[in-house]
């Protein structure tokens, strides 16, 4: 008849998971940051406001950083690391020809003024009468 092992558990002991603290000249104590309370123009949703800041920063990118950054910006973020960085530099040189504005067509003026008589004339035709 065989004998019976005695199974003792082991104890696991729950290792608490701290937050990683690391040194990167970040005070996350505060909601502002230096841009702005220098006054530098707002970076906006590329996060840099010159084209070389931006080339800088995309340099850095892994290539799920760029994806996530292109489909932020509205880029298809398709191709390879060097055409997708090559899509996000044209996008945001179109971004920064409009201030980060998008573009909007300029109003019109009037061909002819509303209450001048070549106006009512011209209603009168068009109208039938």
């Amino acid at each position: 008849m065989p004998r019976k092992r005695k199974v003792t558990k082991k104890e696991v002991q729950k290792v608490s998971k701290k937050k990683v603290e690391f040194a990167d000249g970040k005070d996350n104590s505060k909601e502002e940051n230096i841009e702005s309370l220098m006054g530098f123009k707002v970076k906006g949703s590329y996060g840099a406001s010159t084209e070389r800041e931006f080339e800088d920063k995309i340099n850095l990118m892994s290539m799920s950083d760029l994806q996530a950054l292109a489909v932020t910006n509205g880029v298809f973020p398709s191709g390879t690391k060097a055409m997708l960085k090559n899509k996000l530099k044209k996008a945001f040189a179109e971004y920064n020809a409009f201030d980060g504005r998008t573009p909007t067509p300029r109003e019109t003026q009037p061909i002819i003024d509303s209450q001048s008589k070549e106006a009512k004339a011209f209603l009168d035709i068009m109208n039938g009468n």
